[in-house]
């Protein structure tokens, strides 16, 4: 189970991994809608229903934490799970280190 800064950790990397995305999907539209209205104005009404189904995940994210238990999102969770995998056996490695020298 990893600890509170490791849950930290993660939730960092998703919010990054949401940041970009959202970043990315911004500026395609933009410039698609410069090239065709209508084409950018079907884009911008997804990225609405997509901001919603974020919305949505978010908040079972949540009722889920609360109830004890972790919402698990196929090939996001693995890709927050490996990162966080890493920061820990890293932050062993300098207490192990540090021990040593002590």
């Amino acid at each position: 189970m990893p600890t509170s800064s490791g849950m930290r950790s993660m939730a960092s990397v998703l919010m990054a991994a949401e940041f970009v995305l959202i970043v990315a999907y911004v500026a395609m539209t933009s410039i698609i809608s410069l090239a065709m209205f209508g084409l950018g104005f079907v884009l911008v009404v997804l990225l609405v229903f997509a901001w919603i189904g974020i919305l949505g995940l978010h908040v079972a994210a949540i009722l889920k934490g609360i109830n004890g238990g972790r919402l698990l999102v196929p090939g996001v969770s693995e890709y927050a799970g490996s990162n966080l995998t890493s920061q820990v056996h890293s932050r062993e490695t300098l207490v192990r280190r540090a021990s040593i020298r002590a």
